[in-house]
Parts: structure tokens; C-alpha cells; sequence
């Protein structure tokens, strides 16, 4: 999901200690490439579902 601008220009980190507000160009760039190989190896909408079901079907 892209915000509007199309850039993320803020990243929330949740720590044990608090959360912390990320903003600075450098931190940003590294969590976009983070999220993109994250998102690029999630599976789809379809092969989620098939996944989950299969999972069930061995409980």
C-alpha cells in the first residue's frame, strides 16, 4: 500500500523501550527497499489462502 504522495516520508519502529519516529531521508530509503523485498517474497492474495487452508487441513 503506497501513501498518497507515493513516498513513505515517515516510518513508526516499536521497541521495547517506546516507539520512535523515523523521518531522515537515509532511514527512509533503507525501509522502503526493506519493505519491497518483503513485500516481493509475501504471497499472493490466492496463494495465501491455499497455504492457510492446507495448514488447517493438517490440524
Amino acid at each position: 500500500m503506497q501513501p498518497a504522495s507515493g513516498q513513505l516520508d515517515t516510518v513508526l519502529v516499536d521497541t521495547p523501550h517506546g516507539g520512535a519516529l523515523l523521518d531522515a531521508s537515509a532511514q527512509l530509503h533503507r525501509y522502503r527497499e526493506v519493505f519491497r523485498m518483503v513485500e516481493g517474497a509475501a504471497l499472493g492474495v490466492v496463494e495465501a489462502r491455499d497455504f492457510i487452508e492446507r495448514l488447517v487441513q493438517r490440524m
